[in-house]
């Protein structure tokens, strides 16, 4: 029998109970008792006593399966509910170790194409590459420049001449961006070749990327250039 904390009479017993003696019913009730806790059947000398028992018996077995069935179906239904809580927890971690791979690939495409350096210096050491356009060293192709790929009308540009550009193209930057930026931006690649080892074919198409890449608009450029010329005490 189930592990029951109670037993169940049921009310139309009642008749039954009412022809025994105050001594066979007695027994009966004991004999109930006895077997709802052990489960050991009443085996009486008065058969009525016997019958009787039988009937209530098999009340009992009922009332005791369906508790049975009961429990059964609430475990199953508590096992369910924590497998559920189980999985979505685990999904939600998936899902969280999925956005950080996302972010981790993405984080190459929120980094500058180029990959330069400049992204890291402060603002002094940048101010600082500006002021070193005086210095800028031009140099005629007349020898061989194992370092970029040049044609013949290009000239050298760059501290360490990985710079190639035609009067041509950097008459065309002068006019877009103005000389400040323009030598900002060959410093830049010209010191981005010396420590990756890259070298460009196009450095004209490359400065014009660079400078596209970070939002400075030829419309925009040389106002700002002219009006520091104006007052060359600032720069």
């Amino acid at each position: 029998m189930a592990d029951l904390k109670y037993i169940t009479l049921f009310l139309d017993r009642q008749k039954e109970f009412n022809m025994l003696s105050d001594e066979q019913a007695g027994k009966l009730i004991k004999g109930i008792f006895e077997y709802s806790a052990t489960g050991e059947e009443l085996n009486s000398d008065d058969l009525t006593v016997n019958v009787l028992f039988s009937v209530i018996k098999a009340q009992l077995d009922e009332v005791a399966n369906k508790y049975d069935e009961k429990c059964r179906k609430n475990k199953e239904i508590a096992t369910t509910r924590e497998r559920k809580k189980r999985e979505a927890k685990n999904t939600n971690v998936d899902e969280r170790a999925d956005d950080d791979v996302d972010d981790h690939e993405r984080s190459p495409e929120s980094t500058n194409v180029h990959e330069r350096a400049f992204d890291t210096t402060n603002v002094n050491e940048r101010d600082y590459s500006s002021t070193r356009s005086t210095n800028t060293k031009t140099k005629t192709n007349t020898k061989t420049n194992t370092k970029t790929n040049i044609n013949a009308d290009a000239l050298i540009y760059g501290e360490y001449a990985h710079v190639t550009l035609t009067e041509e193209e950097y008459n065309s930057l002068l006019a877009d961006y103005g000389k400040k930026t323009t030598t900002d931006y060959i410093e830049r690649v010209d010191e981005y070749c010396e420590r990756t080892g890259k070298t460009y074919s196009n450095c004209y198409l490359t400065i014009r990327e660079w400078l596209r890449k970070d939002g400075i608009k030829a419309d925009d450029t040389w106002k700002y250039e002219f009006v520091i010329n104006q007052f060359p005490d600032v720069v």
